[in-house]
């Protein structure tokens, strides 16, 4: 393979990349009802015949359908929960469980997730929620089986980007104590699926614990199983579980923090589906 070749492969997987970011995106629930109401308004206003006029009430109707069914009440919490229910929360019973008594793994990995590749913010800072969570997780894990090695993970997701998410989460583990001979860092990865390619070597047939949002660890560890590994899950963040689904006033009012359950349950179930259609899980 001639360096031209090589150079245009990469291009071509940059592109199918940022294609399959961008569609994902735009299927997303906030901007499903905004294609909605837009359409809708344009018909109603511009419309000439009747028939356009109703199909614009529809397109009325359904965005502000989807508006309160996606931003209010128990509908995001249920779709969420259907994935963050699949994984109890770990415990040594757990793996002992799956495995044989007295089991120790040798590596914990952290998948990275959400991140702010800005230089100029403390290192804190530029580690969203999820991954922040995660690394938590991580690091208790690693606490409690002292002799594991940490593998965090996580590459540049577009070439502009100047910081690893794993190089972050190494820097913050470090500042915690755990040291860098402790430590595997993954930093070429830029999905899920590329964290199995990268690290299947490493991990080789041996149990390990994975490290990921509870609503992310279907798709993860499926795909981690598929590819011949034998991943033993440690969700956390259960953002859904423990909210309840019960109606009320409150329930009622459109909230950004129902839309973005929303978005993150479609997120996976796209993620899964996508998987499922390639084979990976």
């Amino acid at each position: 393979m001639t360096l031209a070749d090589l150079s245009g492969m990469i291009t071509l997987m940059d592109f199918v990349f940022a294609f399959k970011k961008i569609v994902s995106r735009l299927l997303f629930p906030l901007p499903l009802v905004g294609y909605f109401l837009l359409a809708g308004v344009l018909l109603m206003w511009f419309a000439r015949t009747w028939r356009r006029r109703l199909v614009g009430r529809i397109c009325l109707t359904l965005g502000v359908v989807m508006f309160f069914v996606f931003g209010t009440g128990p509908f995001p919490d249920m779709m969420l929960h259907s994935l963050e229910n699949d994984y109890p929360p770990f415990g040594p019973e757990v793996a002992e469980a799956q495995f044989v008594a007295g089991w120790k793994p040798a590596y914990v990995v952290v998948l990275g997730g959400d991140h702010t590749a800005n230089p100029n913010l403390p290192v804190t800072s530029r580690l969203g929620p999820k991954t922040t969570a995660r690394l938590n997780e991580g690091l208790r894990m690693h606490r409690l089986y002292p002799n594991t090695k940490l593998i965090v993970t996580g590459g540049k997701t577009n070439k502009n980007q100047l910081i690893a998410i794993a190089d972050d989460m190494a820097e913050v583990a470090e500042s915690w104590g755990v040291s860098r001979e402790s430590m595997i860092v993954e930093n070429q990865s830029r999905d899920t699926k590329d964290h199995v390619a990268f690290l299947k070597e490493t991990l080789g047939e041996e149990p390990f614990l994975l490290v990921t949002s509870a609503s992310h660890m279907p798709r993860a560890a499926g795909l981690f199983r598929k590819a011949g590994l034998r991943p033993v899950a440690a969700p956390v963040m259960f953002e859904a579980s423990g909210a309840g689904f019960r109606l009320g006033p409150k329930s009622l009012l459109p909230k950004a923090s129902k839309f973005g359950r929303s978005e993150g349950a479609f997120y996976e179930y796209m993620g899964l589906a996508w998987a499922k259609m390639r084979g990976q899980i």
